[in-house]
């Protein structure tokens, strides 16, 4: 983002190349339970150089249809 001095606007402008790698996977481990791992690295200026996500999903027997979900991500500074 830049910020133009005269205007005093701010505006996405100017050129970025932004270059990483996000492995994920996710799936069934048992009849009503899903998992969900990723791991992301960045090479690009002002972002974070790697996030980690996790999640857990997980179909209540009693009621057909609801489930409880939960995730965890962890940002790394840029």
């Amino acid at each position: 983002m830049v910020t133009d001095p005269v205007t005093t606007v701010c505006s996405f402008d100017g050129k970025q190349r932004n270059c990483g790698l996000e492995p994920a996977t996710c799936g069934d481990v048992l009849s009503g339970l899903r998992l969900m791992a990723s791991v992301t690295f960045h090479d690009a200026d002002g972002v974070p150089k790697r996030a980690i996500n996790f999640g857990v999903g997980w179909d209540l027997p009693w009621v057909p249809g609801l489930s409880l979900n939960g995730r965890v991500i962890t940002t790394s500074s840029p």
